[in-house]
């Protein structure tokens, strides 16, 4: 159901985009998120080693520079795009219950 929800999310994104305003306040948190992180030693390995196993060479500054030149119309060209790729990939962080767990591998395979 998680997965189901997330991929109704993204459409409905794709095609009617996102308001300003919530936009915006995700921004916010976002950009807050990525400082406080860098507070940290540990959570700032953790998100340059996300960065490198997803392809990115972003100075960990930069990121917060390019959040803010973000629009919405980006955030929804960026969704179009995504739906219209194959294959996706599906990343889980957190523990996941065993029937859980089954319950993502049956979705999962079923897409394939």
């Amino acid at each position: 159901r998680l997965i189901t929800a997330v991929y109704d999310l993204l459409a409905e994104i794709a095609k009617n985009g996102i308001g300003q305003d919530e936009f915006d306040r995700i921004r916010r948190r976002v950009i807050w998120e990525h400082r406080a992180l860098l507070d940290g030693g540990s959570s700032l390995c953790s998100w340059i080693s996300s960065m490198i196993a997803q392809g990115m060479t972003i100075e960990p500054a930069q990121f917060c520079n390019r959040l803010v030149q973000v629009e919405p119309r980006d955030v929804q060209q960026i969704t179009q795009k995504l739906l219209a790729s194959r294959p996706h990939i599906v990343t889980i962080v957190g523990e996941l219950g065993e029937k859980t767990l089954e319950s993502v591998r049956t979705l999962i395979e079923s897409k394939h």
